[in-house]
Order: C-alpha cells, then structure tokens, then sequence
C-alpha cells in the first residue's frame, strides 16, 4: 500500500519530466520549431547571397573581357581617355557611384529552452506534491471527489 503511493508519486514525476522534455526541453518541440525557423531565416541569407554572387561574376566577366564596360566604370570613377574631355555641370547631383553589395552579416539565434536540471526539479517537486496529496488524502480518510486511485 505504502510503495503503491510512492509508485503513483515516482510516476508522476516521470510523466511531467518526460512531457515537459518534449514540449520545452533543449530537444523538444519549441527549440525544434525555432531551430526550423532559423534554417529558413540562413536558407533566405544563403538566396541573397547567391543572387549577389551571381551579380557580381556577371560584372567581373564584363569588366574582363567587354573594353566598353570598362570604359562606362572608368567615366564613372572619373576618368577619361586621352582624346576625351569631361564636362562637369555645377548644381546637377553627382553620378551615383555602383556600390558592390557583400550581403548581411547574420548573427546566429541560440534556441530558448528550459535547462534539463530545471526539467528534473520541477519533476521531482510534482512528484513530491503528488505524494504529499496521497498522503493527506489517505490520513483524512477521505478521498478528493474524482480521486479512484490508491
């Protein structure tokens, strides 16, 4: 009878360690979930950069091997051929200038779980509580409405 009570007690502290390691733990459902979401979050990184990377070889093989782009770079940044001159117009906003962008830095998200002691102490006090909860209902003689157990 006595060891009955301490099972039902040492039960309850397993089911809400094991529940409460599934939903909230390092490895359960909520640290899943935002792991997921930080894979989708590198995953968009990763589009951007290879878009970005795709840009620029596109230009890198231009200025390589196309005279006329770099030229246009060339005026751009300022400069002329010998035989040409430039024309500078004063109160005309400046040229704007190709900025060659390398991405965005990401700073990775550690996932926000419950510790695994904090997980086992509030297991072992559930599991205290229900064994206190035997113990009264059972000195009282009386047995909390809807109680079927020991």
């Amino acid at each position: 009878m006595k060891s009955d009570k301490i099972l039902v007690a040492a039960w309850m502290a397993i089911a809400v360690y094991g529940f409460s390691s599934v939903a909230i733990g390092s490895t359960g459902l909520l640290a899943y979930g935002k792991l997921y979401a930080e894979k989708v979050r590198l995953a968009e990184n990763m589009e951007n950069l290879r878009l970005i990377n795709d840009e620029l070889e596109g230009s890198l093989t231009a200025l390589r091997s196309d005279s006329d782009t770099i030229a246009v770079y060339a005026r751009e940044l300022g400069y002329a051929r010998k035989d040409e001159s430039l024309v500078r117009i004063s109160g005309l906003p400046a040229a704007s200038r190709r900025v060659a962008a390398a991405g965005n830095l990401l700073a990775v998200k550690k996932p926000v779980a419950v510790d695994d002691t904090t997980l086992r102490i509030a297991s072992l006090s559930a599991g205290a509580l229900a064994l206190l909860f035997i113990i009264l209902a059972g000195r009282n003689g009386k047995r909390p409405r809807g109680f079927h157990g020991i």
